[in-house]
């Protein structure tokens, strides 16, 4: 792998891992390490573009005939409900709930480097509970509205929202985040 090539780490793996729950039966799993994937040895990290490779499989299976942004939005929203199970995801879940949604909200950057070394995300209050994000490098955008509204209801956000603003073929994108 390239020194800077981007890489999503073993705690996203696992999370995906738990998306597929009892539906990882062995025919499942072959597939997955066709891919380069192997759930029972995985290694510390892999790169983005498997990772896109293996979401698109999952979505596509999970959601078979589903328009890509419903399966993106559901898949995206059960990493973060799964993620919030694992070890890591829990300790984290539960320092951010005792932050509050939006100091959780504003250490977005660092809350998704805990899964990929790309990530880079700004935001901007526009009021109380109104806010503007900005992320690099989205595959997806409802994937990420998904993690979103999941996130920022596990951080204790009373109604969380999340909307798509912008979206550009560079893979910014920009989303709006309300919540009480």
């Amino acid at each position: 792998m390239a020194e800077n090539a981007p890489l999503v780490f073993v705690q996203a793996w696992e999370s995906l891992k738990r998306v597929w729950g009892p539906q990882l039966g062995p025919a499942v799993a072959d597939q997955f390490r066709t891919m380069g994937v192997n759930f029972e040895r995985l290694e510390p990290a892999y790169p983005l573009d498997l990772w896109v490779r293996c979401l698109n499989f999952t979505m596509d299976t999970l959601h078979p005939g589903k328009p890509r942004d419903e399966a993106s939005y559901d898949v995206g929203r059960r990493m973060v409900e799964a993620m919030s199970e694992t070890m890591l995801g829990s300790a984290m879940f539960g320092l951010l709930k005792v932050l509050g949604p939006k100091r959780g909200l504003m250490r977005m950057a660092r809350n998704l480097r805990s899964s990929n070394n790309y990530s880079e995300a700004a935001v901007l209050e526009i009021s109380p509970g109104v806010y503007e994000l900005t992320l690099n490098m989205v595959n997806y955008p409802q994937y990420y509205r998904g993690m979103l509204e999941a996130g920022m209801r596990l951080m204790g956000a009373r109604e969380p929202k999340v909307s798509v603003l912008s979206y550009s073929e560079t893979r910014d994108a920009q989303f709006r985040v309300e919540f009480q």
